[in-house]
């Protein structure tokens, strides 16, 4: 793959959300190839003592590094903790071909330059039915469960 194209997936990765952006992710490009890796160095000890917020924060860098792949029609490949002796390996992701790109694929990536931090309280307004369910089904094509907790 051309350096561009991973240039443009690794910015949009970075733009992923991570507790106080400590943004603790690292990338090892290697041909068609990323690693996607845990700095320890930025998992917060007091806050996050067992890296999970870290981690999280590193699955939605991965998310977006995909969306940002998919968006220029490359089919991404991706392994989870694909060596059990390293445990800052999260995630190995593979390039190869050519697939278009869905339009829900393209919207997500449109999306993300434009995702923000809301610190402010949510409204005690209800979500929907339908929001719900496209919540859910969102989560299942990630191979997910959605569960919604309600009062």
């Amino acid at each position: 793959m051309t350096s561009p194209q991973w240039q443009d997936a690794l910015e949009a990765a970075i733009l992923a959300p991570s507790p106080h952006n400590t943004q603790p992710w690292r990338f090892e490009v290697t041909g068609d190839q990323v690693d996607v890796l845990l700095d320890e160095s930025r998992v917060l000890a007091v806050a996050d003592p067992g890296g999970r917020e870290a981690r999280m924060s590193c699955g939605a860098a991965l998310f977006n590094l995909r969306m940002a792949l998919r968006s220029q029609g490359l089919p991404v490949h991706v392994w989870l903790t694909p060596d059990a002796d390293r445990r800052d390996l999260l995630a190995r992701v593979r390039v190869s071909g050519y697939l278009a790109a869905r339009a829900d694929e393209l919207v997500l990536y449109k999306a993300i330059p434009r995702r923000r931090t809301n610190r402010r309280p949510f409204r005690d307004d209800p979500v929907g039915g339908d929001v719900q369910m496209a919540l859910r089904q969102a989560a299942l094509h990630e191979g997910a469960r959605l569960v919604l907790l309600v009062r």
